[in-house]
């Protein structure tokens, strides 16, 4: 396995996540893929796309740092060490 970290969602800062999610999802027309308290995932439009994920949080920064990439990987060690 290579230490290499896929990207797997877009994650949008926002005070309601249900809400913006399902303005995202009607507009998409795509479908929840997960859901936990204070987060949505959205599943991608095709496969292999990306998906867009809401987080809530108490005050968003204000301007340009709403939005962040979400990386995964099985060995989070071996990513830092690389």
């Amino acid at each position: 396995m290579t230490a290499v970290p896929v990207a797997g969602s877009i994650m949008v800062d926002c005070r309601d996540a249900e809400a913006l999610s399902t303005f995202w999802r009607n507009l998409l027309d795509v479908e929840v893929l997960a859901q936990h308290p204070g987060y949505v995932w959205l599943k991608p439009q095709r496969e292999g796309g990306f998906a867009f994920a809401f987080q809530e949080v108490p005050d968003p920064t204000p301007g340009k740092n709403r939005v962040h990439l979400d990386l995964g990987h099985d060995d989070l060690d071996a990513v830092s060490d690389r």
